[in-house]
């Protein structure tokens, strides 16, 4: 039973290999993702008075989460 639990981890680690190649991949759309939230942000603020942003983004899931 001994020599089955070092043969089952062994699976596990080629497994983990190939999930940390796709990470630097993730990096990429994660800068993306940052700038566009602020950008909406600025674009309510003007659209509509503090008190209405305020309100808009209950709705939008804050309130609801």
């Amino acid at each position: 039973m001994e020599i089955g639990k070092p043969k089952r981890r062994i699976t596990v680690n080629p497994k983990s290999v190939p999930i940390p190649t796709p990470l630097p991949k993730f990096p990429d759309p994660a800068p993306v993702r940052e700038p566009t939230p602020p950008a909406k942000v600025p674009e309510k603020v003007p659209a509509h008075s503090t008190s209405t942003s305020a309100v808009s983004s209950v709705p939008n899931g804050s309130g609801q989460a």
